[in-house]
């Protein structure tokens, strides 16, 4: 640890010692060897290499930053699956998105997203990672997995997004098929998609979230997505209508007014879209 904090130290000092100079590329280079075993220790790896690709994205080192993030991430991974600590992957992807968009993560980061394919983008290795770490701590603990699977992909913080909560509710499905099955994950995965725009997986997902029963007023909630839905992906309007007759049959609360007549709106845009009228 002694060593990490002096070559964190020797870092720093040379970046602030050519901040305003034009020698950044000579600080990359030290930083680069710095980064290098054997001079730097296992622990203290990560965290120069992070330095490192965002000295060489800052000078223009595009494809040498990418790599260099890339060797961040499964040094960092190595160090949390010899520890059995994925959250530290997690905490960083929480301090790379608070960085980038400070209170309005998601949004912020979406448009970033969509410059890369699905699975390419930074952050979105950063998550396969966390998962590969947590699936290898846990391997003997399936319910402990489970579990935090679910409290990842059920999560409001704004660091986990939809793409994020895409490849999570992926390996959800890979590890526990059956539980997947469950309403309340179907129409998750619904949501997800609906927000990707993938409409048809969407309405899929919707669809099958009705197969199995949902309770009360989530079988509301459900109906008025999925009838949301079949008008998005041009659903003929007597199907539209079936579906929102069964919302209509569900006991009134005010929830349920609410949704009944968001749903109507719905069910009249499907007939226009038609070029009918009722």
């Amino acid at each position: 640890m002694d060593e990490y904090r002096r070559l964190r130290r020797a870092a720093v000092k040379e970046s602030l010692a050519v901040a305003n100079s034009p020698t950044m590329a000579d600080f990359v280079q030290k930083l680069s060897s710095l980064s290098t075993p054997p001079c730097a220790a296992s622990d203290s790896r990560p965290a120069l290499l992070y330095m490192l690709a965002e000295s060489q994205r800052f000078a223009g080192y595009a494809r040498s930053g990418s790599t260099s993030f890339e060797q961040m991430l499964s040094a960092l991974a190595d160090e949390a699956k010899k520890d059995g600590r994925p959250e530290a992957l997690a905490s960083l992807a929480r301090q790379l998105v608070s960085d980038f968009a400070p209170g309005n993560a998601s949004q912020q980061a979406l448009p970033q997203v969509s410059l890369y394919s699905f699975s390419t983008h930074p952050l979105l290795k950063l998550w396969r990672h966390y998962l590969d770490v947590a699936v290898d701590t846990y391997r003997d603990q399936p319910v402990r997995l489970q579990s935090l699977l679910r409290e990842k992909l059920f999560s409001n913080e704004d660091y986990i997004f939809t793409d994020v909560k895409a490849i999570i509710f992926e390996k959800y499905l890979e590890l526990f098929p059956d539980n997947a099955k469950a309403w309340d994950m179907l129409h998750y995965a619904g949501l997800l998609a609906d927000r990707r725009g993938e409409y048809q997986n969407a309405l899929h997902y919707y669809q099958a979230a009705l197969a199995e029963r949902p309770p009360g007023l989530a079988l509301a909630r459900v109906l008025h997505d999925c009838l949301a839905l079949q008008v998005k992906t041009g659903s003929r309007p007597e199907e539209v209508r079936a579906t929102w007759d069964r919302l209509a049959g569900i006991e009134k609360t005010p929830e349920a007014d609410q949704l009944l007549k968001s749903g109507k709106l719905w069910l009249v845009r499907s007939y226009l879209n038609r070029g009918e009228c009722e």
